[in-house]
């Protein structure tokens, strides 16, 4: 319960910092502000630009929070015993297409994969645990988590850009448009609507500092396609990488298309978490992610399993993967 508590303050907290700002924005600055100063027309245009902005914000945000980030299989732990593939003891360190064996969780796990001190599970391609969500992040919900971060960021940066000159009339009391000075003005930050309005640009301006940061540091990753745990690995190059910021990306986000900019699954994912492609990996004809459901649970990949998993001996799985049936 102790460990579940941050989590829950976390969303609470997030949820409202989002409701906040879309309260100060529409009900202070949109309602208030403009027709105050005799320009509702520009409520046309500042309206939904930051507000679909918002919503697909907030859209992120649930989506993180609520999504499964990723279990083990419960074939998986089959598939490897039927096929007799080894399993090793998970290090600090690149693994690619090695299985290991989680000592908290009991369970065989695939590469990547890694155990959640604070969801008390092991996680598909593990990124980190957020408190901020309440949930760990990982292959299936990491698209939603970047998402929010670009998403949160552009949405304050539209609406602090479109406050600001408001926002020096209100702490100066000069009105740039008319070259007038009114420190009467009912949003002067000396009176309780100025303050209001004062309050919410500071409020947005802050989470602009925080989900900025949080991009910068999730951008090199996602275009690097590695995870917060893996940044730090040396013993070997990122056997991951596959050459181009688009094609990394689509590990996470699926094939390119406009799915990418929408906070739903991949129309067209490339991976399913278990195994990943490998820098210039050769596959046959019929293991093309294109030609594969990676969403049939009942139907597992297992053949594209197999020859990721036994990368040394790829030469003759060429000429007969589907041996070992």
């Amino acid at each position: 319960m102790a460990f579940r508590c941050p989590g829950v303050v976390g969303v609470f907290f997030v949820s409202g910092i989002l409701l906040v700002e879309f309260i100060c924005y529409n009900f202070i600055f949109l309602a208030g502000v403009l027709p105050s100063v005799g320009l509702q027309a520009l409520i046309v245009p500042f309206a939904p630009i930051v507000n679909i902005l918002w919503l697909l914000a907030w859209t992120s945000f649930w989506r993180a929070a609520c999504s499964d980030p990723g279990g083990i299989p419960e074939n998986f732990g089959e598939f490897v015993s039927k096929t007799g593939l080894p399993y090793i003891t998970s290090r600090h360190e690149w693994q690619p297409g090695k299985a290991t064996f989680c000592k908290k969780c009991q369970k065989i796990r695939p590469e990547r994969a890694h155990h959640c001190s604070v969801s008390k599970k092991c996680v598909l391609r593990m990124d980190h645990y957020c408190p901020w969500t309440g949930n760990c992040v990982g292959q299936k919900n990491y698209k939603y988590f970047f998402l929010l971060g670009v998403y949160g960021f552009t949405a304050c940066v539209a609406a602090l850009l479109s406050q600001l000159p408001w926002l020096i009339y209100s702490l100066s009391g000069f009105n740039i448009f008319t070259g007038k000075e009114d420190l009467d003005w009912e949003f002067n930050v000396l009176k309780w609507k100025g303050a209001l309005f004062v309050s919410g640009c500071m409020i947005n301006l802050g989470v602009i500092g925080l989900l900025g940061l949080m991009v910068k540091e999730h951008y090199p990753n996602l275009v690097g396609n590695n995870t917060t745990i893996e940044e730090n690995y040396d013993n070997m190059p990122n056997p991951y990488d596959q050459g181009s910021a688009i094609d990394n990306c689509a590990e996470v986000f699926g094939q390119c298309g406009l799915d990418w900019f929408l906070p739903i699954p991949p129309c067209r994912p490339v991976s399913d978490g278990v195994s990943f492609a490998k820098s210039n990996e050769y596959l046959p004809e019929e293991l093309e992610p294109d030609e594969i459901d990676f969403d049939d649970d009942d139907n597992p990949p297992e053949e594209l399993w197999y020859y990721r998993y036994q990368a040394e001996n790829n030469q003759s799985l060429q000429q007969t993967p589907g041996s070992w049936y």
